[in-house]
Order: C-alpha cells, then sequence, then structure tokens
C-alpha cells in the first residue's frame, strides 16, 4: 500500500520485516543483514560494506570496549576517537570499572540461560 500525500512524497507503508541484534549495552539495534542500503541511497561507495552484525565477530582482548571521543562538534566532524580501553583496560580503570561489571554480569545471566535452553 503506498500513502499519498506526504511531505517527501509517496511512501511505502507496507511492513518488511528486518532481523535486528540489540546491544546489551545501549540497546540500540543492528540489522543482521547489513546491505548498505542508506549508503546506496546516499551515493557512497558500498564495495566495503561492514558485513553481517555478529556477535562474537570483535575479539573482546584487543578490541575497544569503551571510546573516548572528540564530543566538541561542528556539523560534519563526526566524533573523532581520541583514545579506547579494552575490556581489561577498563576493567583496571576505576572511571569505567562499573561499566566492564554490569556487562560481564550481563553475560554471565546469558551464559546461565543458555545452559537451561541446553545450548
Amino acid at each position: 500500500m503506498i500513502a499519498e500525500g506526504s511531505q517527501y512524497g509517496a511512501r511505502n507503508t507496507e511492513v518488511r520485516e528486518e532481523p535486528c541484534i540489540k546491544c546489551p549495552c545501549c540497546g540500540w539495534n543492528q540489522a543482521l543483514n547489513r546491505k548498505g542500503t542508506r549508503a546506496r541511497l546516499r551515493g557512497d561507495d558500498v564495495r566495503e560494506i561492514h558485513g553481517p552484525a555478529l556477535p562474537g565477530r570483535l575479539d573482546p582482548e584487543t578490541e575497544a570496549f569503551i571510546t573516548m571521543r572528540d564530543a566538541s562538534g561542528g556539523r560534519g566532524r563526526g566524533f573523532p576517537t581520541l583514545r579506547s580501553y579494552t575490556f581489561a583496560q577498563a576493567a583496571t580503570d576505576p572511571a569505567f570499572r562499573t561499566y566492564a561489571a554490569m556487562v560481564l554480569a550481563w553475560a554471565r545471566r546469558l551464559v546461565q540461560l543458555a545452559d537451561r535452553l541446553g545450548l
């Protein structure tokens, strides 16, 4: 079904299901099948799409767990990374230890659930 009269023109109102995974830290959803649709619409180069959003894709021993970003503003500047902390670094830093503990507690509950489900 196509809706008429939108200020942006006709829009598609059909429901299209897209499987997403929810981040345990922030609750944001990430499409499991990333195809670069938005990049294509913007006219960007889509040859380097990140691929599917999969848990376990990042190595928790080497990848950033917390990043410090430059949030001084300016349209189009983005948020450049100033420095980052791995999980181990965050767990030993008093400023971030609570966040590491919360993620660890969530992971333990997830393992307990998996055990109950026989996974």
